[in-house]
């Protein structure tokens, strides 16, 4: 919600004024203090990819033709050691994202470092699990490394596939952060793996993701406000 639209000018002419009718800004604003519903910054949207430069992110699919529903966790987990050892050149980074009564938190594993970060509790479970993604981004910068980032989001996954000018401003953020990485030299892939099938990593940014206490970030994207 725009700060000028519940915050606007004028007060003092409509308390003075009983019979005019107060503006929009006014009404809304009184609901939301009554409610506690404070302002929040709206996440902004990122600027257009140059239509020269061509969005190429790599996808690994060793899992998704593998139902939950008629997969044991030990077949995920047999599979998920062959992709490794097919992938060993590629550093994994689990990411995950949590929504639970008024708490909402991502995290991420990457080798022996696990961080989470807590988000505004008007985020949606996708702005977790893609915040995630972001973040282990973010977070490969300093590495002359390849990558794998997984995540249990099949949502993510397909938002980062299809790419375009009215993409989540996440799914862009990623987007632009794979760009500068992949401009440094660094080769970077994306993998869904299944959740709570007993992948260490991914369990423990699970749990790191519900249990997130630092909140460095107060944005909410606009579809989630």
């Amino acid at each position: 919600m725009h700060y000028k639209v519940i915050n606007p000018i004028y007060g003092s002419l409509f308390s003075l004024r009983l019979s005019f009718t107060p503006a929009f800004g006014f009404r809304v604003g009184g609901i939301l203090r009554n409610l506690n519903i404070n302002d929040f910054p709206i996440l902004e949207k990122v600027d257009e990819f140059p239509p020269w430069k061509d969005i190429k992110l790599n996808f690994i699919d060793d899992f998704e033709h593998l139902p939950k529903s008629t997969t044991s966790t030990l077949v995920y987990r047999s599979i998920f050691y062959e992709h490794r050892h097919r992938f060993s050149n590629h550093e994994p980074v689990f990411t995950d994202g949590s929504k639970s009564e008024g708490h909402v938190g991502t995290a991420v594993a990457m080798g022996n470092t696990v961080v989470s970060e807590r988000l505004h509790k008007f985020c949606s479970v996708f702005t977790s699990e893609i915040y995630g993604i972001y973040l282990a981004l973010t977070k490969m910068d300093s590495f002359n490394k390849n990558f794998i980032v997984y995540t249990d989001s099949k949502s993510a996954i397909e938002a980062l596939k299809k790419i375009n000018t009215l993409s989540h401003p996440l799914a862009l953020k990623c987007a632009e952060m794979h760009q500068y990485l992949t401009e440094k030299g660094l080769k970077i892939a994306f993998c869904w793996i299944p959740g709570h099938a007993g992948i260490s990593g991914n369990e423990e940014a699970d749990q790191a993701s519900k249990t997130a206490s630092l909140m460095l970030e107060n944005f909410v994207p606009l579809g989630d406000a």
